[in-house]
């Protein structure tokens, strides 16, 4: 007992709180202060319907997009961008959704002409692109093609990108605090990973240059670990690494500091962590250093300390801090960093308390299943919130490992590391001692910083290149032919649709704008310069979006067997109808490929002079409905065809000849009318709702009836008679444009088999998909739906938001007889 009184004493005596800030750090901190201010985090998560897609499925998502430390949902944007990436990494099709008080609802369809792979969806707002684009939103998901499980398939299994990795294993080393020191204990992270980019297995030990074995450590989950190491001033260490492969690897450690600090987290208390400022004893002056603890630049803690001893404690009321992942850093008497922690914090306050209750636990074929839910507890001040709801019935999905982020990791966590976090749902399934450090592993091997401190001091505020949106906006510049802006000079912007138009002026800059713009889904503009002289240039900025994307890894890898499997069974349950449609129909277990080809499907006025359909290769409707332009639905789809800027070429050997004889581009006719281009680019700006079919001439014996070899593409409309608004080539100061606005918002269709029993088999793998569950003051709602023709196990899953930012997530199973 006096052992443990005395313990208890000393530990009193360490514990001491650090002292409060001085006035000589009130600059600095009013400095985080603002630059925090400058540019809160806006975050996005998108709740889908399941995780496994066919084509011909739809996509049904609603986005939740927060705000701040707090997560409060956003009033900050209106638009969010969510752009649909295939198994190439290339963006197909990007979809705007309208934001209203920090949710949306969509959906995407998907069309029967996709690979089959693994896909993302990328999700972020304009102003989310001032941060790196680690911090948008992305989920990885499967879309499997049921025309392709008769035996027939072409395509590479979902998952693989067909090619063969030659590199091997790797291990890379983070030391708590951000370096090891001479002398001083750290908790060295590591984390493996295999060359694609997913976590890799193994053991291994450290060794001194005099090959003394000093420590062991064994890969944990995902491939991470951590292990304490003393380093001693001159020597250098390396880890030899045996792979669960059976390669093995030897690495150096980073080198160590001859002299400075650690920080050090202990085990977490209840309710507090303990930091642990380890000191050279050459630096031991009794000086004063600040702790500062903040999120995104909000200051949580701010208390000072005097270096006496080679170490010493700090208590943190973590249940005072936020959720997320918290920075502490420590400063000298200057306020220059000297060494800092990241870990993450869970506020038990911050998730909501969420059920969800059935009235059965089984049930048969089309029965009704009533769901009531919970949300909050009696105690709590505020439990109305914003939920969505998806039923799926996991027996029609494939059983396979998929990279699950529910709402919690997806507004807590994930946005706040770089790199790709497997699995980040395993964080959130239990709280205890082994999950907490496996979480504290991924912060250390994976935390991101996005302060920078000598901007602070300075008072240099961030830079902001992109600002939120509240509504579409076209813009641009006008100049004279030497560059001097243009000021107060007259643009027009004029809907080819409706002829309706606004007019604006430059200001001094020669910039104009037109804001406050209400679009919905495809719309055709002019944006027009009044210059009599044509002594002007008119150039209108690019629409807000991110063309590009930068793969993490090389997709999960899927057992292709089990896909395949899959695939089958969602075949056979495919009414004929659609088995037609996507061009293969069953009949008594015999393929018979249709006769139907897509040059029977050419309109008849096709002004092709090989006649319609005669053609290397065609491209109708229905393919293109979600391109904007005719050039983005070519460019890789388009056999032997490459574009150079704006221009289509023929792909052969003989057109890489340069000077006199280089190729010319290819021939672009709409309705039988040539178009010349000289730099104006038709196929971005002929209309693609307008077309009805493409014909590309590729060889010289489809071409010569139009005098050359350089290639024709044959534009036909809908009319065949080019009766539509646009010129065959924009006038000069004009500069068409088409820019694609919200979304449509389409209902999920739910039958009802009390009023209408119909005959039709209902296959359905999306059961219900309800995206505008509101609770009231009490927490509660309710919903129904009715369960399809297939017996099995259903989940429900349930996720949302309090309007004052408290996550909410819960998943129910029931079982069909």
């Amino acid at each position: 007992m006096a052992t443990k009184k005395t313990t208890f004493i000393l530990l009193c005596l360490i514990l001491a709180f650090a002292k409060p800030i001085l006035a000589q750090q009130t600059e600095f901190l009013n400095n985080l202060q603002q630059y925090g201010a400058a540019m809160p985090q806006e975050k996005v998560y998108l709740h889908l319907d399941k995780p496994h897609y066919l084509t011909g499925d739809d996509i049904w998502l609603k986005g939740y997009v927060t705000f701040g430390v707090q997560n409060q949902l956003s009033a900050l944007s209106k638009i969010l961008y969510i752009d649909l990436i295939d198994p190439s990494n290339k963006v197909i099709n990007q979809t705007k959704l309208l934001i209203l008080h920090g949710v949306t609802i969509g959906d995407l369809h998907l069309v029967d002409t996709l690979k089959q792979g693994t896909y993302h969806l990328r999700a972020y707002t304009n102003w989310m692109r001032n941060l790196p684009e680690e911090t948008f939103f992305n989920k990885e998901f499967t879309i499997g093609r049921v025309q392709d499980a008769t035996g027939t398939a072409q395509n590479k299994p979902a998952g693989t990108n067909g090619t063969k990795q030659a590199k091997s294993n790797s291990i890379s080393f983070m030391p708590e605090g951000g370096n090891m020191v001479a002398g001083l204990q750290s908790r060295v992270a590591f984390k493996m990973l295999q060359p694609d980019g997913f976590a890799a297995g193994g053991s291994g030990y450290v060794t001194d240059d005099t090959g003394e074995k000093l420590a062991e450590f064994t890969a944990g989950y995902a491939g991470m670990g951590s292990f304490f190491l003393t380093p001693q001033a001159g020597k250098a260490y390396k880890a030899v690494v045996t792979y669960t492969n059976g390669t093995t690897q030897t690495t150096n450690l980073p080198a160590a500091l001859p002299e400075g600090f650690v920080l050090t987290l202990l085990p977490h208390l209840p309710v507090n962590v303990l930091l642990a400022i380890k000191t050279s004893p050459a630096l031991v002056k009794n000086q004063n250093v600040t702790i500062l603890v903040q999120k995104q630049g909000k200051v949580i803690y701010a208390g000072q300390k005097v270096i006496n001893a080679p170490e010493s404690l700090t208590r943190l009321p973590l249940d005072k801090f936020p959720s997320g992942i918290i920075q502490v850093t420590l400063f000298n008497e200057n306020m220059q960093p000297l060494c800092e922690r990241l870990f993450f914090n869970l506020n038990p306050h911050t998730a909501l308390p969420l059920t969800a209750s059935l009235d059965n636990q089984q049930y048969k074929n089309r029965q009704q299943v009533m769901v009531t839910l919970k949300a909050g507890e009696d105690a709590d001040s505020l439990r109305n919130g914003t939920f969505s709801a998806a039923v799926v019935n996991l027996g029609g999905l494939p059983q396979l490992k998929t990279n699950q982020s529910g709402i919690l990791p997806g507004l807590l966590l994930t946005p706040e590391l770089k790199g790709y976090v497997e699995n980040p749902d395993h964080y959130f399934e239990v709280f205890d001692n082994d999950r907490m450090t496996e979480l504290d592993n991924l912060i250390l091997c994976q935390g991101w910083r996005r302060i920078v401190w000598e901007d602070v001091k300075a008072g240099k505020m961030p830079m902001v290149n992109f600002q939120p949106e509240k509504s579409f906006t076209i813009s641009g510049t006008v100049t004279s032919r030497n560059g001097t802006p243009a000021a107060n000079v007259k643009v027009s912007l004029l809907s080819v649709k409706s002829y309706m138009g606004i007019d604006t002026v430059t200001d001094a800059k020669g910039r104009y704008v037109f804001n406050n713009l209400l679009l919905n889904e495809n719309n055709r503009f002019s944006v027009t310069v009044h210059d009599d002289k044509r002594n002007l240039i008119l150039k209108v900025d690019p629409q807000p979006g991110v063309s590009s994307y930068t793969p993490l890894n090389n997709g999960q890898p899927i057992d292709d067997a089990t896909y395949q499997a899959y695939l089958k069974t969602a075949y056979k349950q495919l009414p004929d109808s659609v088995k037609q449609r996507l061009g293969a129909i069953n009949l008594k277990e015999v393929n018979i490929t249709t006769t139907r080809s897509k040059s029977k499907m050419v309109p008849a006025f096709s002004a092709n002079r090989n006649g319609a359909g005669n053609a290397d290769e065609i491209f109708l409707a229905d393919e293109m409905k979600y391109s904007m332009t005719l050039k983005q639905f070519l460019q890789g789809r388009a056999m032997g065809v490459k574009f150079i800027d704006d221009s289509a070429f023929v792909n052969r050997a003989d057109n890489f000849l340069t000077g006199q004889n280089a190729p010319k581009p290819m021939t672009i006719m709409l309705d039988g009318v040539e178009l010349h281009s000289d730099g104006d680019a038709p196929l971005n700006w002929i209309p693609v709702e307008d077309v009805a079919s493409i014909e590309i001439l590729r060889t010289a014996a489809t071409s010569a009836l139009y005098g050359g070899n350089n290639g024709v593409i044959i534009i036909t409309t809908k009319t065949g008679k080019s009766e539509l608004h646009y010129p065959s080539k924009p006038s000069p100061g004009t500069v068409p444009l088409i820019i694609t606005g919200y979304h449509a918002i389409r209902e999920f269709y739910a039958p009802n088999y009390t009023v209408n029993p119909s005959a039709i088999p209902d296959h359905r793998t999306t059961i219900y998909w309800k995206p505008d569950i509101v609770t009231d003051k009490a927490g509660n709602a309710t919903f129904k739906f009715y369960t399809t023709d297939d017996k099995g196990t259903y989940q429900i899953t349930i996720e949302g938001i309090t309007a004052d930012g408290r996550p909410a997530h819960v998943v129910k199973s029931f079982t069909v007889e």
